[in-house]
C-alpha cells in the first residue's frame, strides 16, 4: 500500500471510531448514564491511552487557547486501537483539531497524527512535535500604527 493510501485508511479509521457508536444525539446539558455507552472489554485487549506527559502537553496548549477565547471544549476517546484528543470551538461543532495516538506495530514506535478538521495536518513519532505547531502559530508580530 502506498503512503497516501495508508494515511487515508488511518483517517477513515479515526473518524469512524469517533462518530460511530455515539448513541442517541443529545445536547451537552442532558445527563447521560455512561454505562449505556460502555462496551464490554474483551479478554486480552488493552485500551490505548495518553501518558501523563502527553496529556500535560495537550492540556497546556488547550488551556492557552481557551484563555485566548479560541477553543471551548475537548473530548478524549480511548479504545483498543487508538487514543484521540479532539478540540472544539463550540460543543456542537465538529472538532477543529484532533490528536490521535496509534500504537506502533511490531517494535515500531507509536504514531501521532494531527488532524485539521478531517484532513491530516501532520504526523510524527512524538506528541511534542505536533504540539509545537501550535506554539509556532501563536507567535505573531503585531505592530500598532497610530
Amino acid at each position: 500500500m502506498e503512503n497516501q493510501e495508508v494515511e487515508v485508511c488511518i483517517q477513515q479509521s479515526v473518524f469512524s471510531s469517533l462518530y460511530s457508536n455515539r448513541g442517541p444525539q443529545t445536547r451537552m446539558s442532558n445527563l447521560l448514564n455512561i454505562s449505556d455507552f460502555k462496551t464490554p472489554a474483551q479478554p486480552g485487549t488493552s485500551i490505548v491511552s495518553f501518558s501523563r506527559q502527553e496529556l500535560s502537553a495537550l492540556m497546556a496548549i488547550y488551556a492557552t487557547r481557551v484563555a485566548q477565547g479560541e477553543w471551548r471544549d475537548y473530548s478524549i476517546t480511548l479504545n483498543s486501537r487508538m487514543a484521540v484528543f479532539s478540540i472544539f470551538r463550540h460543543s456542537s461543532d465538529q472538532p477543529l483539531y484532533t490528536f490521535a495516538k496509534m500504537l506502533g506495530l511490531a517494535n515500531r514506535p507509536n504514531k501521532y497524527i494531527l488532524f485539521n478538521g478531517r484532513k491530516i495536518f501532520r504526523s510524527s513519532t512524538t506528541i511534542e512535535d505536533l504540539v509545537s505547531q501550535f506554539h509556532r502559530q501563536s507567535l505573531h508580530l503585531v505592530s500598532k500604527d497610530k
